[in-house]
């Protein structure tokens, strides 16, 4: 979900997200929550990402939650995604 609780739909694979959020998702369930915490290392570094107002050095901290799973092969018939 966006910082206002607004589902988001991600298709893993297709590089919508970062890989190391993307990494995260892996092997959750339905229902699933985590927090993922990505260490500056692994996130925006020294450079940061100001279009999206991350400083530099900054540990980033997502609450994810697993609402559902459709498969590619049945995208087709979710219109709304």
């Amino acid at each position: 979900a966006t910082e206002h609780n607004h589902p988001e739909v991600i298709h893993l694979g297709k590089t919508e997200i970062f890989k190391p959020l993307e990494e995260s998702l892996i092997g959750m369930c339905i229902g699933e929550k985590r927090q993922v915490t990505i260490p500056e290392s692994h996130a925006f570094g020294e450079k940061g990402m100001e279009e999206l107002g991350v400083p530099p050095y900054a540990t980033l901290v997502y609450d994810v939650e697993l609402q559902y799973v459709v498969k590619e092969k049945d995208l087709a018939s979710h219109d709304e995604l």
